[in-house]
């Protein structure tokens, strides 16, 4: 077995890894979804700024929101709501992905004609670059931020 096809067995596993996970969590879809405490965050079209505090009054169908200073902020009709849903982690598996595809083509486009590939594998170019992939990935953190709508009431019905 050559060295270079030793190192694409290392990948087998990498992209079992990759296969992921489902999670089932709370996804609100409307404002009174969104209990009390949660972390959210608006903007308004007018200003692109977002807001951020904790929800108050959100189930009640009052949306606002107290800052980081204590302030209670009314969210205005126009805005954009957003709530906090959790942290997806990091990006480590998709980095050593990455970093073991660019180390794998650049040892095969480094390696000269007149040479085997398995011998030009052998430097190990594609585990390092997986390595620092990985750890390029891990150092990325990422958020999940779900938009939710204001709720509409229903049409009154008339005395029948």
């Amino acid at each position: 077995m050559t060295r270079l096809s030793s190192i694409f067995l290392l990948f087998v596993p990498l992209a079992g890894a990759c296969a992921g996970r489902v999670q089932m969590s709370w996804h609100p879809n409307v404002v009174s979804d969104v209990p009390d405490s949660t972390m959210v965050r608006f903007s308004t079209p007018e200003s692109r700024k977002k807001i951020f505090g904790m929800s108050a009054g959100w189930q009640r169908g009052t949306p606002a929101l107290v800052s980081i200073m204590g302030d209670t902020v009314m969210i205005p009709q126009n805005a954009t709501m957003e709530v906090f849903r959790d942290h997806k982690g990091n990006l480590a598996v998709w980095g050593g992905i990455i970093g073991y595809l660019i180390g794998t083509v650049h040892t095969i486009a480094t390696c000269p004609p007149e040479r085997d590939l398995g011998v030009c594998g052998e430097s190990g170019e594609a585990a390092l670059s997986l390595l620092a992939g990985g750890l390029i990935g891990w150092a990325i953190k990422t958020e999940r931020w779900i938009r939710v709508a204001r709720d509409t009431l229903p049409a009154p019905r008339g005395n029948r």
